[in-house]
């Protein structure tokens, strides 16, 4: 793989936003720090992947993955059933292994698309994830519209549509 100086510097800034979103949710809301930290950690993963895909639009399937492991780990610990959402990860990254060769270098929906959107999957579930799908394709939609742009990086539209489910409910 060539080196890309605008992935290097992307994935700096981000690894940087990371934790300072994490900082920032034991500052905004006052929460106990045992409270606060799954949020955190989803948050902090989450921006730092927006971050990096806004500016190089690539998604490193390291964090990708460290977003679902993390997902199905806390689900399992709250108790709620993990069986369902693993089934979705695991659906979602052999799809995205499957695409990869035939996405890469076409500047569409690849792979690391589909794998950020198994982390999400395990973080919120079957029936939220559809939720956030829906307000980030329309977040993209007119993100694309207003700039008139024909395609845009992904992750920021899903990080947008994650905090509206997180802290505003479900839309269906």
């Amino acid at each position: 793989m060539p080196y890309d100086a605008t992935l290097e510097r992307a994935t700096r800034a981000g690894l940087l936003t990371g934790p300072a979103v994490f900082a920032g949710v034991f500052l905004i809301f006052d929460v106990a720090p045992s409270d606060a930290f799954w949020p955190a950690l989803f948050f902090a993963l989450l921006t730092s992947l927006a971050v990096i895909d806004g500016l190089s639009e690539t998604v490193p399937d390291t964090l990708t993955l460290a977003l679902a492991g993390s997902g199905l780990a806390h689900t399992g610990l709250v108790g709620a059933p993990v069986l369902l959402p693993a089934v979705i990860v695991v659906l979602l990254i052999a799809v995205g292994l499957g695409i990869e060769r035939w996405t890469r270098e076409r500047w569409i929906f690849g792979s690391g698309d589909l794998f950020l959107f198994a982390g999400i999957a395990a973080w919120f579930g079957p029936v939220l994830m559809i939720d956030v799908l829906l307000i980030a394709a329309v977040a993209l939609a007119l993100h694309c519209i207003v700039l008139r742009q024909r395609t845009s990086a992904f992750a920021p539209s899903l990080l947008v549509a994650s905090y509206l489910v997180w802290f505003g409910g479900p839309i269906l």
